[in-house]
């Protein structure tokens, strides 16, 4: 199912891994992928592996801080359009968007005045461009982008990259607490089909008990 909007209430989330929801049974997450832009605390969000569809937002992560950011993977989904210049304030070796539908990446990540691998190697340390790939799909050291003209999508990492669409899904209602959030989160995941989900949904509990969630001092969501 879909990331449900209220993610971006947990305001002291640091720690979002959702990576590979596929092995589940199904298609993982689907819909849209959500902006995140209130999560200023956030250090490592991991969604690769999944149905995401749909642009990266031009305003995604907007506010999440730069010091201490550690990584974020949006690869092996069906994103669509353009690599958003938002992301320009993180180094290029902390993100990874390989292995979608994207078909262009702004100017601006390609500027070599932001060092590192753009800087020796233009776009191409972003993603592979159409009509090329490599393990990577992308050229962060020595081992550059190869030929394949039957690749259609910027940053595949081998030779043949076609994928089906997804359709659009909705999204929840966004006013919920951390708790409701949660479970709406695990219902939309076949929950039930989980194999570790000791103590989700038992209202009798703090959502802080719930397994694999870990909270702050103050009981906020900062790791799931």
């Amino acid at each position: 199912g879909p990331i449900p909007d209220t993610f971006g209430s947990l305001k002291n989330l640091r720690y979002l891994d959702l990576s590979s929801q596929t092995g589940s049974g199904g298609m993982g997450l689907t819909g849209n992928l959500p902006s995140f832009t209130t999560l200023a605390n956030l250090k490592r969000l991991d969604l690769n592996s999944n149905s995401l569809e749909g642009p990266i937002p031009d305003d995604f992560l907007r506010d999440t801080q730069v010091d201490g950011f550690e990584h974020l993977d949006l690869s092996k989904n069906k994103l669509t359009g353009k690599v958003p210049s938002v992301l320009k304030k993180f180094q290029v070796a902390l993100y990874d968007v390989t292995d979608n539908q994207i078909t262009g990446i702004e100017d601006a990540l390609c500027d070599t005045s932001l060092g590192g691998a753009v800087a020796a190697y233009g776009c191409d340390a972003v993603l592979c461009p159409v009509g090329k790939y490599n393990r990577l799909g992308r050229q962060l050291d020595q081992e550059s982008c190869k030929d394949c003209p039957e690749n259609s999508f910027f940053g595949a990492t081998s030779c043949g990259d076609q994928v089906t669409s997804l359709s659009p899904t909705a999204t929840p209602d966004p006013n919920f607490d951390q708790k409701a959030i949660l479970s709406t989160f695990y219902d939309a995941l076949n929950g039930d089909g989980w194999t570790e989900k000791d103590k989700w949904k038992d209202a009798s509990v703090s959502a802080c008990e719930w397994y694999g969630i870990t909270c702050d001092d103050d009981g906020n969501v900062e790791s799931i």
